[in-house]
């Protein structure tokens, strides 16, 4: 029993490891105020597009207001190495392409989201990651799909 449990788990950890998909997001991060708890679920890249989905939680429960969280002009990409900022894709009403506004009302509470970049070339495999009101996320792998 103990012998195939190290061999599942072995061949679990060498699939990941071959399996650049499977990379490891960062740890979620809190907003600089406290008040929140941001979440990477994925960062892909499929044709120009790079898509990041995320969760957003209300930590405290001091203040029973009701949050509408949205993408700002500080939401942006950025690949170090070259210099390179990569906005929000917007359509040609100048809408940015991401989730529309999602209200956040009490501790706990929960919301998904998404963004619409303009991908790096291929051979850029991680990327940094910028939300406003939020520590950078430096070094995000990016999945091809």
């Amino acid at each position: 029993m103990r012998i195939r449990l190290l061999s599942v788990l072995f061949l679990t950890s060498l699939f990941a490891f071959a399996n650049p998909c499977l990379a490891e997001l960062p740890a979620p991060i809190e907003s600089e105020n406290g008040d929140y708890e941001l979440t990477l679920r994925e960062v892909s890249r499929r044709n120009d597009v790079l898509t990041v989905k995320a969760k957003l939680k209300k930590l405290d429960n001091e203040y029973s207001h009701q949050l509408r969280f949205w993408i700002s002009d500080n939401t942006f990409l950025l690949d170090e190495e070259k210099g390179v900022k990569y906005f929000v894709l917007e359509d040609k009403e100048r809408n940015k392409l991401a989730s529309p506004g999602k209200n956040i009302r009490s501790s706990g509470d929960t919301v998904s989201f998404w963004v619409k970049f303009p991908a790096p070339p291929l051979e850029k495999k991680s990327i940094s990651i910028y939300f406003s009101g939020y520590e950078p996320l430096d070094d995000v792998a990016i999945e091809d799909k």
